[in-house]
């Protein structure tokens, strides 16, 4: 493996991507600044034990501090300097309140026939079957209360009004 030595700021270094990616970093050569805020969502055995694995290499440095901590990141690139950076913190559970915040707006805008009309006329009246399957299971009602066959999974593609179940 060519030796590149960059100095690079990992974060969610203490996550499973992110411990993965310093420990290859590390083996190429490059000093790695880790930064994680060990958060409790997942059991922090695990991320001390991916931590574990290169915490002690000489080219790596730990920071404990949370993205949202304005100060403490600037501090970190003024002391470390990286040449390069990749973002792979995440907030745990934000993106699940994202996904649920963007299918009850679709619910409401499939509830709306002006909308649906719309959509028809732009020649959109059909979702991705990814979407359209995202969007049902996120409904305690069935998609369907005659037909026990669920439509919008069985479809390659699906209309809003095979989502009428889904709506709320």
């Amino acid at each position: 493996m060519k030796s590149i030595n960059r100095k690079i700021l990992v974060t969610g270094s203490a996550g499973f991507i992110g411990s993965a990616l310093a420990l290859r970093l590390l083996e190429r050569g490059d000093t790695v600044i880790g930064i994680d805020n060990h958060n409790n969502y997942y059991d922090p055995a695990l991320k001390e034990a991916r931590l574990a694995r290169h915490a002690k290499h000489p080219n790596y440095t730990h920071l404990r501090i949370d993205l949202a901590d304005r100060q403490a990141i600037q501090d970190a690139f003024k002391t470390h300097q990286p040449q390069r950076v990749v973002n792979l913190a995440a907030q745990a559970g934000v993106r699940y309140q994202r996904l649920l915040l963007v299918v009850q707006g679709l619910k409401k805008l499939f509830a709306d026939e002006h909308f649906v009309t719309l959509l028809r006329a732009e020649g959109l009246d059909t979702l991705p079957k990814y979407l359209a399957e995202r969007i049902s299971n996120f409904s305690p009602k069935p998609t369907n209360a005659t037909n026990p066959t669920n439509p919008i999974t069985s479809n390659e593609m699906t209309t809003p009004h095979q989502l009428e179940g889904a709506r709320s």
